[in-house]
C-alpha cells in the first residue's frame, strides 16, 4: 500500500531474452552476487534491491549515496 493514499501499485516485469538490446540486464545466479544496479540483477538479491532497480525504470531517482 501506499504510504499516504493506501491505494495499492501493481508492476509486472516480464524479461525477454535480447542480448544486443541497448537496455538488456543481465541476469545472474550467483551464491555471493556483488552490489544489484539497473543493468545486473541475481536471483540472490533481496527483493527489496531487485524492486529499488526496477523502480529506477519508472522514474524514480536515486536516493541514497554509494560508499
Amino acid at each position: 500500500a501506499l504510504p499516504t493514499s493506501h491505494d495499492q501499485f501493481h508492476l509486472t516485469v516480464t524479461l525477454h531474452n535480447a542480448p544486443h538490446h541497448p537496455e538488456t540486464i543481465n541476469l545472474t545466479h550467483t551464491t555471493n552476487p556483488s552490489r544489484a544496479n539497473q543493468r545486473h540483477f541475481d536471483l540472490n538479491h533481496s527483493d527489496a534491491d531487485l524492486l529499488h532497480e526496477l523502480l529506477h525504470y519508472l522514474g524514480l531517482p536515486d536516493e541514497q549515496r554509494d560508499n
